[in-house]
């Protein structure tokens, strides 16, 4: 849902804000990222790594003006309620092209929001509130055009970050990192004084309306792909102020996750509420960001388990991956954001074979849910041991391939006579 129409006046204040601070801060970032890829390519330990900086540096060199004009357009409409609305894809066939790439692009936007809030977050979140209170209800992040979120969706869809290769995404992360906390830092405090002289004051997540979560209905649960990257663009929790002073990294005790482990799931599956108040009861003092990577874990997998095309059969075995999973990512943040990391790399192989076929294959289930509670057993704390059952892992998905190859005769047509058949309904990467 998108804002309702600013009053005009304001409206065009805020966005001459934007075009007078805005430009000037992405035009130094992009600047300092062509110096940073030029000194990249004289290191690089490959032609191909060379070649990636050069065809990076020639692009920011020669479209940064079109994709800085651009992030101030679409800026500037939301504050004016006039985005273009994106088109919604309910093809399950056309999100499977692009839910990665969506999802990633998502994580590497929001790294880039944690390291900025850590010094500009009061001013983010009295910036986003304000604006939430002439909209009238507190926004999502991927909403709010005056968040950190948007601004840097924004540019890496104008960088076309996504098609680049790792290393260039890691310099361009750096160099972010390293730069917008104070390049931005006029821009949000500008913004912050519009606000106040106009008396207007954040809408709190307290005070806002309160929003029940609610499971999707059926038909719209039949694309787990396009509910998951929705549920995470527009059902985040309104932000609260962000504490001054930097909060440590909490904890687990493994008696308690040992003990959660032992339980069943519950119905539905693991919440973010549930987990945190588990948590709390244990002294736990997680931070604001392991707060919200448990928030992002448990609904992620909650969408994959209402997913039609996963086999049912397998959907408690990996709710249970659930707790490991989200004990790896607050260790280690890159834990699901990285692709080549064992616990992403796990989950891609276990929802490859998790594609759900008719009829279903128990002895290929069966072996995969040993798999799983092998992950679970084994894990105490190191993401290294996910990784120690690859092999098996693509061993399953070579037999998964072959037995679809036996079974499918030459002209494309089933071939009936086996007792069990696995269709190749396509591989599905894991969401992030």
């Amino acid at each position: 849902m998108m804002p309702r129409p600013l009053p005009r006046a304001l409206g065009e204040a805020l966005g001459a804000l934007v075009r007078q601070y805005l430009p000037d801060a992405l035009r130094q970032l992009c600047l300092a990222l062509e110096q940073a890829l030029a000194e990249q390519r004289l290191r690089a330990f490959s032609n191909e790594e060379a070649q990636a900086c050069e065809h990076f540096m020639r692009f920011c060199r020669n479209q940064q003006e079109r994709a800085i004009a651009s992030c101030v357009q679409r800026i500037c409409g939301g504050l004016l309620a006039l985005p273009e609305q994106a088109a919604v894809l309910d093809s399950r066939s056309e999100w499977s092209l692009v839910d990665d790439e969506e999802v990633d692009d998502m994580l590497l936007a929001r790294r880039l929001v944690r390291t900025l809030r850590e010094s500009l977050g009061v001013r983010e979140w009295r910036v986003c509130g304000c604006f939430n209170r002439l909209a009238g209800e507190p926004l999502a992040d991927a909403d709010n055009p005056l968040s950190f979120e948007f601004l840097l969706r924004q540019l890496q869809a104008e960088l076309r970050l996504r098609n680049q290769p790792l290393g260039v995404r890691a310099l361009y992360l750096s160099e972010a990192g390293r730069l917008l906390p104070d390049l931005l830092q006029p821009y949000m405090q500008a913004l912050v004084e519009q606000f106040a002289a106009q008396r207007i004051e954040p809408l709190s997540a307290e005070l806002a309306p309160a929003r029940a979560h609610t499971t999707p209905p059926r038909a719209e649960a039949a694309s787990a792909t396009y509910q998951a990257i929705q549920q995470l663009r527009r059902s985040q929790p309104a932000a609260s102020p962000p504490a001054q002073a930097a909060q440590t990294h909490g904890e687990i005790p493994a008696a308690l996750l040992g003990r959660l482990r032992n339980q069943p799931v519950p119905s539905g599956g693991w919440t973010a509420q549930a987990l945190l108040e588990q948590f709390r009861q244990q002294d736990c003092a997680l931070s604001l960001r392991q707060q919200e990577d448990t928030q992002l874990v448990t609904e992620v997998f909650q969408h994959l388990t209402q997913d039609d095309g996963l086999a049912p059969a397998l959907k408690p075995g990996i709710e249970r991956l659930l707790l490991p999973v989200l004990q790896a990512m607050l260790k280690e943040p890159a834990a699901l954001a990285d692709s080549n990391h064992p616990v992403r790399a796990t989950l891609d192989r276990v929802l490859r074979l998790g594609d759900h076929c008719e009829p279903a294959n128990p002895a290929l289930e069966g072996r995969v849910h040993e798999v799983i509670e092998q992950i679970i057993a084994g894990y105490d704390g190191d993401s290294r041991s996910f990784a120690v059952h690859a092999a098996e892992l693509d061993e399953l998905i070579d037999q998964q391939h072959a037995e679809a190859e036996r079974n499918h005769e030459p002209d494309g047509k089933q071939n009936q006579h086996p007792a069990q058949v696995l269709l190749p309904v396509g591989c599905r990467g894991f969401l992030f």
